[in-house]
């Protein structure tokens, strides 16, 4: 189990040039339209996020390319984020980097963005695990009341994109858009095409999907997987806002489930897991319980997940649909 937890050196991604197909150089095009990102097999990048690392430093900035593939500069990008004069994405004036997985010791982690059927932007992180090969399994992880979860260091997400966690899978965290005054449950479809999406682009394992969500994503972990049983093998509820419904019982039926809190957490979520844990367990459905010694509600995820012996990513992995 130790090296499921060090942290874990990143084999090199290898691009193969089918035989006979003319060869590109990947790097900058520029015309009366402005500058283009051009890929080793002659297309352009359109319409998303891309790291580049353009001087082979091991450092990577991010650009925002339009849908006809050309750079976004000293504006806003269709998701909110703003690129600065030479189009690298910036925050608090602060130019963002990252350093590639060779160097960080861990896996990548990436900022994207595609169309869904309810949303024409759904941003996303992308955690690529080091040595990432085909058929590894995929989680969905869902922020809480805020999205500031990538740089908040009691999150999941901060914990792989910092490498203070390594996990053996592809880990996806949606942002959900502030302009949608819905909850996550309200987003159902885009979270269930995101899944689609990577599986198609990374080839993922689609019997081994978890979701996992803290608070106010907690619960609707249990309201996306209780209506999509078939793309979830587990679910992971993090000190959720509310209890499950009766109707979510009955359809978690052939889902693996646990409930996490805190021993100091608030006195009515931790209410609301116990709770939760024993409607499942009348029902006849196995269900994990997990109470993290001293954690409160802000810091029971880091203590759970860095704190091996309970074993919270170790039980969403071995999970798989039959």
């Amino acid at each position: 189990m130790g090296n499921f937890w060090k942290k874990a050196g990143c084999a090199s991604v290898i691009t193969a040039l089918l035989a006979g197909m003319p060869v590109y150089g990947a790097g900058w095009q520029q015309d009366d339209a402005g500058r283009r990102w051009q890929k080793e097999d002659g297309t352009y990048l359109t319409a998303q996020w891309q790291w580049l690392d353009e001087d082979g430093d091991g450092v990577s900035q991010c650009y925002y390319f339009d849908e006809n593939g050309y750079l976004l500069t000293q504006t806003t990008t269709p998701d909110g984020c703003t690129v600065n004069e030479q189009g690298a994405w910036v925050q608090d004036g602060k130019i963002q980097t990252q350093v590639s997985a060779a160097e960080s010791g861990s896996g990548t982690f990436t900022k994207c963005t595609m169309k869904t059927s309810q949303l024409d932007s759904f941003q996303y992180w992308l955690y690529t695990p080091p040595g990432a090969t085909e058929n590894m399994p995929l989680i969905i992880s869902l922020h809480g009341a805020k999205n500031t979860f990538v740089d908040d260091s009691y999150s999941l997400a901060y914990l792989l994109k910092n490498g203070e966690l390594t996990v053996p899978a592809y880990v996806a965290f949606p942002v959900k858009p502030d302009h949608h005054k819905g909850a996550w449950g309200s987003l159902d479809a885009s979270v269930v095409e995101l899944v689609s999406s990577l599986a198609g682009q990374y080839k993922t394992d689609s019997r081994r999907v978890s979701i996992y969500g803290i608070s106010a994503g907690g619960a609707q972990t249990v309201r996306i997987a209780a209506r999509h049983p078939e793309v979830f093998a587990s679910v992971v509820a993090v000190s959720p806002a509310t209890p499950i419904r009766s109707e979510e019982v009955e359809a978690l039926a052939g889902v693996a489930v646990a409930y996490m809190a805190g021993a100091q957490e608030v006195p009515t979520m931790r209410q609301d897991c116990e709770n939760s844990v024993n409607a499942l367990r009348q029902a006849g459905i196995s269900t994990k319980f997990i109470l993290v010694s001293g954690a409160d509600h802000k810091e029971v995820t880091r203590k759970g997940f860095l704190n091996s012996e309970y074993g919270v990513l170790e039980w969403m992995l071995q999970n798989s649909k039959s």
